[in-house]
């Protein structure tokens, strides 16, 4: 079983919604292999051959049309409905045409030849779309390929079906059996509606040309999708251009129908079962090692050659050959890699593009190759395959471009998870300094009776630092408001106005303090950067940012002990001139923080040497980080909690030089949203985090890509023993060796009655179930392990009395604790609670005594020791916060 959950890249969790995707492919798909026979073989008996470029152009039209209506509807916001009724609407359609046969027209076969291939295009959009809504980019990417497997082996199964089923009844009733597949897809679509997001700001459909209006406009908006409507067009064209002369080559080869039926059901037979295995087997890893664009890229390169081989010698072994790996790369890999590249467009716009894209450019590019094979009849066919040659290198040119596109799109896909608020401009107040009146508006404002209006005044005049003011702002400096004074004296220190400043000199305000160092200079600057206030420190990250000579005070501050300090100077980083041989030592730094602003610029630096030492420190990094993501992909899911806890300390010890390296890979590629992509990929949203791997892997390649077992779900993961045993024997820490020895013992329940006498690993186990400490790292659940004292109390004891300073956090570790407010037991805390947090983080006394109920054993930490954790470790107030939220809701219950 796990081997085969390798082979098709299945993560933990993911079989059932795999099999039912994989079920939506294969039976449509063999429904429709089963009707096209019978369409096809019904028209090539009926109709004139000769006509069939008309009907390209014809397919086009009616194509065009309908997939605009499907994409209007499906901008709805009830998609998962859509997803439910479009095959059983395609399945009536289907046996209205088999009705239709009944009528034996020649012009009647033509339309059941239009309407299905208008029924194919619709029931891929809705069964790729359904499959996009409910999976993310990174399981796209990995599963797509076995929906798409799934999809070819049910056109195998439906050919060879074709070849037994004839015989038994008519080629018109072949029809009933696509019907049958496009019910299967409506039960399966049904069943899985309610995995399908509900769009938040769906637009009802406006009619079909606002639709196309809506569309084209979302398309003009996105590079990528832009390329991608022009590159459909190129390869509907060349794919017909392919087509047709392979048709009649085949013809000629072939002139009695039966030979041509055989070689026909032969050729598509291989091409299908080639596909089905390169789409099982080889295209995930193709888009692991190259990526999904650039698997497209082959493509349109496999086109290049194809033509430039016929324009060469087009013979029929030729043409064979190109229409052999064209089919066989389309099915296998190209039609997979382009439905995943609509990952990184909106969930509720997603199918829509996807219906447009298919509606529009694609069906343009259809009409535009009927049109132009209608002309090319005069023309040599090597010349026409010479056109198609340059129109293939153009393609080629359009796929690249949309490379770097599809890195912004993901891009813009993360930022629509963090969105920014308000947009600033540069200079805000920029039209006052060329505006007098409004200038003299805002000076009179600075004498207003309003402290409000003097506040504003004076803040756009400090922004506006005009020596004109400085009259004015020296007037300020007596103002009975501390803010406009505090405006007042900046800006004049930004007009260097040190002299009218002495008297602010020590003033209690740190950032008074540091502007009137500022105006003094450099050395008052320096010296004020030991000031033992961290606000005055940070206050001086802020005035030397950008000048030249910030070296000497900055290095000091980006070293500083307090962690507020370090981000505030490493922040300037970006707009400050320091040379790279002060910025190297900041790489070591042990503030992740402080060391990628660094990185971010020396990449910036344009240094060939430069780059090549960060490049080396990058790949130090990926070695170091690597084997302990190696471990978790073979690890896999954790059956039990130590064995959960030997997943999160390799997380742990992957996750510092981890993320060293992927905010390494998009410096180099001179990417500025490294902070977005970070936050990203911690983020507790499954899409967010899976498009953020997704864009830290088209750019960072070989360098990160050993690195993803951190941010996804592996579906390689193997037997875990042998690992478990490595790590229980030799791992330095003994943490790791205890929990994996648990883990490999299976993970048996522990003892907490003799609570001085169990190893560390069930202390820690103990105190990762406690809510407030929940989104602690072990390292730091082990040291709180080491602070917590045991205490056993007797029945009655109590633990803090109501009113009295609270100087301890309690955990409980068995029995109950009653809470007791006045005369009224308000609650009850039991095994894995804590109490006594509120008192400790509010200082203020106990709102309640806590009193023991039977027998009690708790931890305590002490209040300095809390309150070490909650400045060292700010995740422990999402905790209080959980808790506090938790309380409340009690409260508001039990009133």
């Amino acid at each position: 079983m796990l081997a085969l959950r390798r082979t098709v890249a299945l993560a933990p969790g993911e079989g059932r919604l795999a099999s039912q995707l994989a079920l939506v492919m294969l039976a449509t798909s063999a429904g429709a292999a089963v009707g096209a026979a019978a369409t096809e073989g019904l028209l090539f008996a009926n109709f004139d051959l000769a006509l069939l470029p008309l009907l390209y152009v014809a397919l086009g039209l009616v194509t065009f049309v309908l997939t605009l209506v499907a994409s209007g509807l499906l901008a709805g916001a009830d998609r998962a409905r859509i997803y439910v009724a479009l095959p059983v609407v395609l399945a009536a359609v289907v046996v209205v045409e088999r009705v239709a046969a009944l009528t034996r027209s020649g012009w009647i076969y033509a339309a059941m030849w239009l309407l299905m291939n208008v029924v194919t295009t619709l029931q891929g959009i809705g069964a790729w779309g359904l499959a996009g809504a409910v999976l993310d980019v990174r399981q796209s990417k990995r599963l797509f390929p076995l929906l798409n497997a799934a999809k070819i082996a049910g056109a195998v199964a439906g050919s060879l079906a074709v070849a037994i089923v004839v015989r038994l009844v008519a080629v018109e009733d072949l029809l009933l059996a696509w019907s049958l597949g496009l019910v299967v897809n409506a039960v399966v679509s049904y069943a899985l509606r309610k995995r399908v997001p509900r769009a938040v700001d769906a637009a009802a459909s406006e009619g079909l040309i606002a639709d196309m209006r809506r569309g084209f406009a979302i398309v003009r908006g996105s590079a990528l999708l832009r390329i991608l409507a022009v590159a459909l067009v190129f390869f509907s064209v060349l794919y017909f251009s392919l087509a047709l002369p392979f048709s009649r080559a085949a013809r000629e080869a072939y002139p009695d129908a039966a030979a041509l039926a055989s070689f026909l059901g032969l050729f598509n037979g291989a091409t299908t079962v080639i596909a089905l295995l390169v789409s099982l087997f080889a295209a995930n890893r193709l888009y692991a090692r190259i990526g999904v664009v650039n698997s497209i890229i082959a493509f349109a390169g496999v086109y290049l050659v194809g033509f430039l081989a016929i324009a060469a010698s087009a013979t029929f072994a030729v043409l064979v050959a190109a229409r052999f790996v064209q089919t066989v790369w389309l099915s296998g890999v190209a039609d997979t890699a382009y439905q995943a590249l609509f990952s990184p467009v909106p969930p509720e716009r997603r199918d829509q593009i996807r219906a447009f894209m298919e509606g529009v450019p694609g069906q343009a590019g259809i009409a535009l190759a009927g049109v132009a094979l209608l002309v090319g009849e005069s023309l040599d066919p090597r010349a026409v395959a010479i056109a198609a040659a340059a129109a293939s290198a153009v393609l080629v040119w359009l796929l690249f471009r949309a490379r770097s596109a599809y890195g912004r799109a993901l891009a813009d896909a993360l930022r629509a998870g963090r969105p920014q608020p308000f947009g600033f401009e540069a200079d805000p107040f920029g039209a006052l300094r060329t505006d007098a009146h409004a200038l003299a508006v805002t000076l009179s404002g600075l004498r207003d009776d309003d402290p409000a209006v003097r506040r504003v005044s004076a803040e756009i005049l400090r922004q506006l630092a005009l020596p004109a003011t400085a009259d004015a702002l020296r007037a300020a400096l007596d103002d009975s408001d501390e803010d406009v004074r505090r405006s007042a004296v900046k800006a004049l220190a930004g007009l260097g106005q040190a002299d009218v400043l002495e008297r602010f000199a020590n003033d209690a305000d740190p950032e008074i303090r540091v502007s009137v160092a500022a105006a003094r200079g450099l050395d008052a600057l320096v010296a004020i950067a030991a000031d033992p206030d961290p606000a005055a420190r940070r206050a001086v990250a802020d005035v030397v940012a950008g000048r030249a000579d910030a070296g000497v005070a900055l290095v000091s501050l980006l070293t500083d002990a307090d962690a507020s300090v370090r981000r505030a100077a490493a922040d300037t980083l970006p707009r400050t001139p320091l040379a790279p041989a002060r910025l190297e030592p900041l790489l070591a730094s042990d503030d992740a923080f402080v060391a990628g602003r660094a990185f971010d610029a020396l990449a910036g630096v344009g240094d060939a040497a430069v780059r090549a030492r960060l490049m080396s420190l990058a790949q130090a990094a990926s070695r170091t980080a690597a084997a302990s993501c190696e471990r978790l992909r073979r690890l896999g899911a954790p059956a039990d909690a130590p064995a959960q806890l030997v997943v999160d300390v390799l997380r742990e010890r992957a996750r510092r030089p981890a993320l060293r390296v992927v905010h390494a890979a998009l410096a180099l590629a001179g990417r500025g949203d490294a902070d977005l992509v970070l936050e990203s990929l911690e983020s507790a949203d499954r899409g967010r985090r899976a498009n953020a791997v997704e864009l830290v892997e088209a750019v960072g390649g070989d360098l990160v890509r050993p690195l993803l077992p951190l941010w996804e779900d592996d579906a390689s993961a193997t037997d875990a023993r042998r690992d478990l045993a490595d790590l229980a024997s030799a791992d330095p820490d003994p943490l790791m060796r205890d929990a994996a020895r648990r883990a490999i013992e299976g993970g048996k329940a522990m003892n907490v009655e003799t609570l001085p006498t169990i190893s560390l690993v069930e202390r820690v186990l103990f105190l990762r179930k406690v809510s407030l400490f929940a989104d602690l790292a072990p390292s730091d659940l082990k040291q709180l392990a080491g602070l917590a004292r045991e205490a056993q109390h007797v029945d009655g004891a109590v633990l803090g009395r109501e009113g009295s300073v609270g100087d301890q956090l309690f955990i409980v570790v068995s029995g109950t604790v009653r809470v007791v407010a006045g005369q009224r037991v308000i609650a009850r805390r039991s095994v894995g609670e804590s109490l006594g947090e509120m008192s400790i983080v509010l200082d203020r006394p106990r709102m309640a005594s806590l009193i023991c109920e039977g027998d009690v054993r708790v931890l305590t930490i002490s209040r300095r020791d809390f309150d070490a954790i909650l400045h060292d470790r700010p995740q422990v107030a999402k905790g209080i916060i959980r808790i506090l939220a938790a309380r409340l809701d009690e409260a508001n219950r039990a009133a």
